[in-house]
């Protein structure tokens, strides 16, 4: 992180072309704050080994656009993405045991017609997510193993697969 911001802050260049994987426990991000797009996939976490870190994307605040978001194996109960203004790729959220909930994106992110492929697994404590009831078209939508109790979207109009599997708590669904 560090040589990136060294080469690049101040540059005008406040783009990465590629993707950003932060999977280092507790890594200083602030040195990052002049990034506003990521022209490839953000992944947080562990994607490789079993051990759940946690993440502080606090330098990530300014970050408006990127293509795909994921999300492995932490340990936080929150993520502070909330500026983000466009995702236009898929989002796979997974093996996140203390995530309470995928509100930490606005509503409005998901307002547009792309057809996302979103993923919730293993996420037991994750019973939130009224930030995709805007949704209108998605291409495959999977809750596994998570904590949710209830899914109705306001205005899904097309669906290519719905699937919910190991949800203990799931009480209603309406589509």
């Amino acid at each position: 992180v560090n040589t990136y911001v060294a080469t690049h802050s101040g540059s005008g260049c406040n783009t990465i072309n590629g993707n950003l994987s932060i999977t280092t426990n507790n890594l200083d991000l602030s040195g990052l704050s002049f990034i506003d797009s990521i022209k490839g996939t953000l992944t947080i976490g562990n994607t490789f080994g079993s051990n759940l870190i946690t993440v502080n994307l606090t330098g990530l605040t300014n970050l408006k656009s990127i293509n795909g978001l994921s999300i492995n194996r932490i340990l936080n109960s929150a993520l502070p993405l909330i500026n983000l203004t466009e995702i236009t790729g898929d989002i796979k959220i997974r093996g996140c045991p203390n995530l309470q909930s995928f509100n930490f994106l606005p509503p409005s992110l998901f307002s547009s017609s792309y057809p996302y492929q979103i993923w919730f697994r293993d996420c037991p404590s994750m019973q939130f997510f009224s930030s995709i009831n805007n949704l209108s078209n998605v291409l495959s939508l999977e809750f596994e193993n998570t904590g949710i109790v209830n899914y109705s979207p306001n205005n899904l109009a097309t669906v290519g697969t719905l699937s919910l599997w190991d949800n203990a708590n799931l009480n209603t669904v309406n589509i």
